[in-house]
């Protein structure tokens, strides 16, 4: 139930964060759901910005930042960050649309996991990390 069905290359971009939609509208009867598509630029490591900034999500990108493309199997055009996309279901009660809420909270966390960046370079730091810490008064050092 409340789920969104994706080819196998789009699946991979939105469960990396990738891209996100955006909620923009539905309707009463449940049947038409309006998403706005937008490609999440990837923070490096030498990305910093103030806590207060909002960040930036160009209207112009047409690619995930790693050159992943994903197409409007109609028109056979890439999609770009900033066009709308429409869900459409004949009976929202058998076969509903994703719930508003959840939709609104997955596109909070894919900016979120947008800003952290590339999820290999997060696991690769995180792996050198030393797994305990040991107190020395005041100040915490890793135990080596």
């Amino acid at each position: 139930q409340h789920l969104v069905s994706m080819a196998t290359q789009a699946y991979g971009y939105w469960k990396d964060a990738r891209f996100a939609l955006q909620p923009i509208s539905r309707s009463e009867d449940g049947k038409p759901l309006t998403v706005k598509f937008w490609w999440m630029p990837m923070a490096t490591e030498y990305d910093c910005m103030p806590a207060t900034d909002i960040p930036e999500f160009p209207a112009n990108l047409d690619s995930a930042p790693r050159g992943g493309k994903l197409y409007n199997t109609e028109t056979e055009l890439k999609i770009a960050s900033g066009e709308e996309i429409t869900f459409h279901i004949e009976d929202p009660v058998e076969v509903p649309l994703p719930l508003w809420e959840l939709l609104e909270m997955q596109w909070i966390m894919h900016r979120i996991a947008g800003m952290l960046g590339p999820k290999e370079t997060f696991e690769q730091e995180w792996e050198d990390y030393p797994s305990e810490i040991e107190y020395q008064g005041p100040l915490y050092q890793w135990k080596r």
